[in-house]
């Protein structure tokens, strides 16, 4: 009876050994899985992937490693010749004479008078000026001379265009605002701040106010490029998350999100407060027929039967690269697939080099 109940004990111990062992396997893989991403580089590029289990391409493996070690770092490397100082003859030209003093220009023995030599010493800086300028447009004013009375009155030059009309600021003005908030993301308040040290005082309702005005212009333009989008039958799409720190009825929290659409001859950027599939339905409609490029985020796949979802290659790819990174198993699997997809954009680059 002891022996019996010894040998329950045993395989009863036997099958407690082989649950914790495959659960310490799983937490494994999970911390392969998670390390890449939080603490590894940020790239997808991968070294050459041999299997562990192929002994014949283990010399080949060594042999790419020292041939990696012998190649020197990315640039210019030290000790090599220089390429000169490249001339910018882009940019606008203001030449600048400078002439020795009045009491320097005559011989300090005798006082006679140098006589200027032809040519001169050139030398060359970039200077970077940035100046805020008041115009001031005065419109000539003019009255008849005859009798005719086919001109009643003073006759004045027409106004000069303005963006905003009675507005303060010229078109160029809210060009470079737009280019330092959306182009170098520079908050209004610092532009402020660049503006002071310039000598305007301007508030932020002001620039504010004159924003919103502009983006009621871009409406018409924003709405046709949306509908240019919706006449394409083949667009790339993703979305991400997108902060927006404004209240919304009905809206729990800041989160919105950033959708791309990208057709082949325009790009949409919708950004709404959702992440549903009804963002991309009202966007393409009911009618709409072709290929998305896209990941396999779930949404994607309710658009309907005339929709076909073309899939990430390089997600796909990222798949068999965890797997090759967590599962020693199944490595020469992965490994496979790996250099298939590799040779498949390998390809598609000779393509697009066509294509140019």
């Amino acid at each position: 009876q002891m022996v019996r109940q010894q040998e329950a004990q045993i395989t009863e111990l036997i099958q407690q050994n082989e649950t914790l062992t495959q659960q310490i396997q799983a937490l494994k893989a999970r911390v392969a899985q998670l390390q890449p991403p939080l603490f590894g580089r940020k790239t997808e590029q991968t070294k050459d992937l041999v299997p562990e289990n192929h002994d014949g391409d283990q010399e080949a493996c060594n042999a790419s490693e020292a041939t990696s070690e012998s190649k020197n770092n990315r640039g210019k490397q030290p000790g090599s010749k220089g390429y000169g100082r490249r001339r910018r003859s882009g940019l606008p030209t203001e030449e600048i004479l400078h002439e020795l003093p009045k009491a320097e220009q005559c011989c300090p023995r005798c006082g006679k008078p140098f006589s200027v030599f032809p040519g001169s010493e050139d030398s060359e800086e970039i200077h970077w000026e940035v100046r805020l300028v008041r115009h001031i447009h005065k419109r000539t004013r003019y009255r008849p001379t005859c009798n005719c009375r086919a001109v009643p009155g003073i006759m004045t030059a027409p106004p000069v265009p303005k963006l905003i009309p009675k507005g303060m600021f010229s078109c160029s003005f809210w060009v470079h605002l737009l280019l330092e908030k959306f182009l170098f993301q520079r908050p209004l308040y610092r532009v402020r701040q660049v503006l002071a040290l310039e000598g305007l005082s301007v508030s932020q309702g002001t620039l504010t106010g004159g924003l919103k005005r502009i983006g009621e212009l871009r409406q018409p333009l924003y709405a046709g490029i949306l509908e240019r989008s919706r006449a394409a039958d083949h667009w790339h799409r993703d979305e991400t998350r997108w902060m927006v720190f404004a209240e919304m009825e009905g809206k729990v929290g800041y989160r919105w999100w950033l959708w791309v659409v990208v057709p082949p001859d325009s790009d949409a950027y919708p950004l709404e407060p959702t992440r549903s599939a009804k963002v991309p339905k009202n966007h393409l409609g009911e009618e709409a027929e072709g290929i998305i490029n896209a990941d396999r985020y779930v949404v994607y796949k309710s658009l309907g039967g005339k929709i076909r979802i073309a899939f990430c290659c390089s997600q796909v790819r990222r798949d068999f690269v965890r797997i090759h990174d967590v599962h020693k198993r199944l490595r020469p699997w992965a490994t496979t697939w790996i250099e298939r997809i590799n040779a498949l954009f390998a390809q598609n680059a000779k393509r697009l080099e066509g294509l140019a």
